[in-house]
């Protein structure tokens, strides 16, 4: 039985529409493993080993993140007298194999929602596992395909943590002009929290303790953690670039300099250390 047409424009929002939060994340995580359920066929998920090269984890954990996520921009949102309407024009930047929309299915019309991956394979990927969503495959530099003033709301997780800072500012400026007045912008960023855990990290493997593999290439790539962390504290911005890539690495901020940030119309309305496991910055366009 087809569980999607023109004639249902959203199975997730018939179905799961009136559910609370967490009932319908109950749904997510089961449809992991059970991805029939009542009567609508769920979107897939990846071999593991693509889940962990992507964000470094798989599974529960990997889901149990967007679903963190998708509760801090509902709660940011409702503080800033904003909402999730079927009605909002969603776009997930980096969308990598389309985890992070997934709790938005049961709350935006599948026609509003866009994911946007610069990878061919990851795009691809998502395609494949959400014939639900336009997963569009464009450059890793702007500009995109969407029209000026296309989305009410922009969501990027773990993306902005590895950009260098032009290419921040560069999709910053992209992202004003694809969104419409009063839209939000939700990214991602590393602050003070990862500084304080790389210090931790470099006492333990002084001391002769293992660290994570990604806090050791991170450590790798710094010739002076204190005079950085420093440089950060007095609102400075800092690019650790890997040793693979001059373009992908780890950008280190503050809320000072967050707000340096603010491009073609963009105003800083939030930016939050607790929500989730990075530093989470919220814009809102004035234009």
């Amino acid at each position: 039985m087809p569980t999607w047409s023109h004639a249902s424009p959203n199975p997730f929002v018939e179905k799961y529409g009136s559910l609370g939060d967490a009932e319908w994340e109950a749904k997510l995580i089961a449809a992991a493993t059970q991805p029939e359920q009542d009567g609508v066929s769920f979107p897939r998920t990846p071999p593991a080993e693509l889940q962990q090269r992507i964000h470094g984890h798989d599974g529960e954990t990997a889901l149990r993140e967007a679903i963190r996520f998708y509760r801090a921009v509902k709660g940011v949102l409702e503080a800033e007298h904003g909402s999730v309407q079927t009605s909002t024009r969603l776009l997930d930047f980096g969308s990598g194999w389309g985890r992070i929309v997934r709790p938005f299915l049961a709350r935006v019309d599948l026609d509003n929602i866009f994911g946007y991956e610069p990878n061919p394979v990851f795009c691809h990927t998502a395609r494949m596992l959400n014939p639900y969503v336009a997963f569009v495959n464009g450059g890793y530099a702007p500009p995109t395909v969407f029209a000026d003033n296309s989305f009410d709301l922009i969501v990027s997780w773990s993306v902005f943590t590895h950009l260098p800072l032009d290419l921040t500012k560069a999709w910053l400026a992209e992202f004003a002009r694809i969104m419409r007045p009063g839209a939000f912008l939700f990214v991602t960023a590393w602050g003070d929290r990862f500084i304080r855990t790389l210090k931790d990290a470099a006492r333990q493997r002084a001391a002769g303790k293992e660290v994570t593999w990604f806090q050791g290439r991170v450590l790798d790539s710094i010739a002076d953690l204190e005079a950085l962390a420093s440089r950060v504290a007095e609102g400075g911005i800092e690019f650790v670039p890997s040793k693979e890539r001059k373009d992908w690495g780890n950008l280190l901020l503050s809320p000072l300099a967050a707000r340096k940030l603010a491009v073609g119309g963009l105003e800083q309305v939030a930016y939050d250390v607790d929500l989730v496991g990075q530093d989470l910055v919220v814009f809102r366009s004035a234009k």
